[in-house]
């Protein structure tokens, strides 16, 4: 897949293999992506380690790119398996103590982030980026920083400072489903 140096991570998702080697104490390393269909492909030098996932018909891949040397800050890309057509759907993020959750639902990314360092309580904003042109729609924000969506790809579960609720995936009016959450 790749030379993979020391220390190194590897984790597997679907059919999709992604390789970051030479990991610095930090997690960042460079990331290799390998897929049966087109090989191994480098996809950034400055990648932190095991945040990255595929689409589930192994086409395309989240990961984070350009992190600084000690992983406080980087950008979220969405590309095709081999890296091309790489677009960035976020820059600048903070990553400490915000470590983004990324997912693909439908024609839709899913990505929870932190524009700003993480603050006291949940911080994270939740957005959804919409295929092919990848237009941001903040779902909800101050909330925790995980998500899970349905499986029709139509709403998000998030976990706010006003309770768990319910997110249409393309924004809108969020429905509580226990206010105290």
């Amino acid at each position: 897949v790749a030379s993979l140096g020391s220390p190194f991570w590897v984790t597997g998702i679907g059919q999709v293999v992604f390789a970051w080697s030479n990991v610095s104490s930090a997690d960042v390393g460079a990331l290799t992506v390998w897929s049966a269909t087109t090989g191994p492909h480098t996809v950034s030098s400055a990648s932190l380690g095991i945040d990255a996932t595929a689409s589930p018909d192994g086409t395309s891949i989240l990961y984070l790119d350009n992190v600084d040397a000690t992983a406080q800050t980087g950008d979220v890309y969405v590309a095709s398996i081999d890296g091309t057509g790489a677009a960035k759907l976020l820059g600048g993020q903070s990553l400490t103590g915000c470590f983004p959750q990324l997912g693909f639902a439908g024609s839709y990314v899913l990505v929870s982030h932190c524009d700003t360092a993480r603050g006291p309580g949940p911080s994270s904003t939740i957005s959804s980026f919409q295929s092919p042109g990848w237009s941001r729609t903040d779902l909800v924000t101050k909330a925790a920083n995980y998500w899970s969506v349905d499986d029709a790809a139509t709403k998000v579960l998030v976990s706010t400072s006003n309770g768990v609720l319910t997110v249409p995936i393309a924004g809108g009016t969020p429905t509580t489903i226990d206010g105290t959450g």
